[in-house]
């Protein structure tokens, strides 16, 4: 259970990270555009397995 609401403290608290780091790098369409390929890619990845 520890290490459970840990790695959600660490994953959770590296979203902030990852958000600053798109903002300077990247235009927020294509941002967008990223979290929703990972998104349907981490899908298709999951029902092709079940």
């Amino acid at each position: 259970v520890i290490l459970a609401f840990a790695a959600i403290y660490v994953i959770w608290g590296s979203t902030y990270l990852a958000i600053r780091f798109a903002i300077e790098t990247m235009p927020p369409f294509g941002m967008a555009a990223v979290r929703f390929l990972v998104a349907g890619a981490l899908m298709h990845a999951w029902l092709r397995t079940r």
